[in-house]
């Protein structure tokens, strides 16, 4: 009775060990990915993509969508489950501006997401490009007192100043809340162009030109050559990932993972293809970081609140 008793508690504690291991392991891949854009934009769409490739690298990850800044930082500060969402310059200068921005550090900084240009489009009616692919802008604005552009409600005052100077033309703004309604305003014909960042959603739209973009797209002309004298010629999207309640030795484990998603999953990996995006495990490998993402930020008015 003895040896079998002793045999009972020797299987009844390894069986606790096991159950313990398992229990760590299976905290250890909690990963939920945080929305705290609109549910309208690329943010929403890309967290959608994200969560699902997470989930078939076999982690426990949901979506939350925190919705703002002020929800994402109070969601954050709780003990919560592990988790990260993506942000950009664009997102910090325009939370700044809201006098709530989440700063990244090197300890929630965990990796570079993406590089995207911005681009300046217009209704293919409107006959921007001819079928050699020559932007005839002047002849759209010719006679034109003002043009409306949808753009970003969170985006700073005066960026079309420099256009405005070059064609002798008011750039009115009509500012939507996320992407996709900026978009839908172009469609219904309540705006003249569009400016927005350059993705698959416009891209293959088949009422949509996107005659000019600011980065290197092959068959698209550059704003640098377009708009010489404009200073966000250059201007883009720099994203990546900010880590929220991920302890310090998961952060290396999460990177891989996000790589891994950018690499190897068909649906984040042909979205950043055919949107020309450049993925962040590439801009990582060449060192381009948080400095990067300043840089960025400051493009977009973080330098001038």
């Amino acid at each position: 009775m003895k040896k079998i008793s002793k045999l009972i508690s020797a299987l009844t504690m390894a069986s606790m060990i096991v159950l313990s291991t398992a229990g760590m392991t299976q905290a250890a891949k909690v990963l939920d990915v945080i929305v705290k854009g609109s549910k309208t934009g690329n943010s929403w769409k890309m967290g959608v993509m994200l969560q699902e490739s997470l989930t078939a690298q076999g982690y426990d990850s949901e979506m939350v969508h925190t919705g703002s800044c002020v929800n994402t930082v109070d969601y954050s500060n709780k003990p919560t489950r592990p988790a990260f969402f993506l942000s950009s310059g664009s997102a910090y200068a325009s939370d700044l501006r809201g006098e709530c921005a989440i700063a990244p550090s090197e300890e929630t900084y965990i990796t570079t997401f993406f590089y995207r240009s911005q681009a300046m489009c217009t209704l293919k009616d409107n006959k921007v490009t001819n079928i050699f692919g020559k932007v005839k802008l002047e002849k759209f604005l010719k006679g034109k007192k003002r043009v409306t552009v949808a753009s970003g409600a969170s985006w700073p005052d005066g960026m079309f100043d420099g256009l405005e100077k070059q064609f002798g033309v008011d750039f009115v703004r009509v500012n939507y809340k996320g992407s996709g309604s900026q978009l839908k305003g172009l469609l219904a014909g309540d705006t003249d162009l569009l400016f927005t960042g350059y993705t698959t959603r416009e891209i293959n739209n088949p009422d949509v030109n996107c005659f000019a973009v600011s980065g290197d797209v092959e068959g698209k002309a550059k704003f640098s050559d377009l708009f010489p004298d404009w200073n966000l010629s250059t201007i883009g999207e720099f994203s990546y990932a900010h880590g929220s309640n991920i302890p310090a030795n998961r952060m290396e484990e999460v990177k891989a993972a996000l790589h891994e998603s950018m690499k190897m999953d068909g649906k984040v990996k042909d979205f950043m293809t055919n949107s020309k995006y450049t993925p962040g495990y590439v801009l990582d490998k060449k060192g381009i970081g948080i400095n990067a993402f300043w840089t960025n930020a400051n493009q977009w008015g973080a330098g001038n609140k």
